[in-house]
This record gives C-alpha cells, sequence and structure tokens, in this order.
C-alpha cells in the first residue's frame, strides 16, 4: 500500500490536489469495504486517480489517492468531494456488523436512502457517471 499518497480530508478542508488524468478521476464510496479495496486497487492498476469516501479514515485499508471524511446521511458533508471528480462508484451502505454498530438507523435510510443522496449530490456537482 502507498500510504504516502494518503491524506484524509474532510467536508471543512476542501482544497483537493488536481489529476493529471483527465476522464480518470474517481470518487470511490464504500472505499473502507472489502469490495471497495478491491475496485480501488483496480482503478489504480488501470492508471485512475481514486478519492476514497468513507465516515471515518480509519476504517480504509484501500489503496486510494487520497480519503474524504463524510457521511451519505448528511449531503452538507458530500458536496465538497465531488470537487475534480469525473465519476462516482458507490458501494457504500451499512456494514453487515450494523446491529451491534448501535445507531438507530435501518438498513433502508443507511444503504436506500444514503445512496440516493449521494447520487442527488453528483447530479448537482454536475459528476456525469455515476455506478
Amino acid at each position: 500500500m502507498q500510504n504516502q499518497r494518503r491524506r484524509a480530508r474532510s467536508a471543512k478542508q476542501t482544497e483537493f490536489p488536481q489529476s493529471d488524468a483527465k476522464g480518470k478521476r474517481v470518487l470511490l464510496a464504500g472505499a473502507s469495504s472489502v469490495r471497495g479495496a478491491a475496485i480501488a486497487e483496480e482503478l489504480g492498476r488501470r492508471g485512475y486517480y481514486v478519492r476514497g469516501l468513507t465516515r471515518r479514515s480509519s476504517n480504509i485499508t484501500a489503496n486510494v489517492n487520497e480519503i474524504y471524511v463524510g457521511d451519505l446521511i448528511d449531503e452538507g458533508t458530500l458536496t465538497p468531494a465531488f470537487e475534480g471528480m469525473d465519476m462516482v462508484i458507490s458501494v457504500a451502505g451499512a456494514p453487515q456488523r450494523f446491529i451491534a454498530c448501535g445507531t438507530k438507523l435501518t438498513f433502508a435510510q443507511i444503504d436506500d436512502g444514503g445512496n440516493r443522496t449521494l447520487l442527488a449530490s453528483a447530479a448537482k456537482a454536475k459528476v456525469n457517471r455515476f455506478t
């Protein structure tokens, strides 16, 4: 893993470095998941610049260029994450250990509602591709 490339950012820190790879800048939501790590690895191998979106930077083990800390349920934390991005890939959702997390939110609120918020935020930011 190339930890020297990773920098954690949050909604309060919005100045992002720009990538040379036009059309190859990806916001990866759910980057702290096993699937997210596998996708980040493949995107990196193909020359994409990957900004990993997660609720807690300490959870990410994926090889990403930078980490952005935000919450799918809170649109205000997401808006800056789209700066300079060409596309969004989302594998974000409630973890399997969700019941033990102590949250009062439902799977539907996190998985469906959160991804709808992410999609709406991407559209507002004029990010043209969403997977």
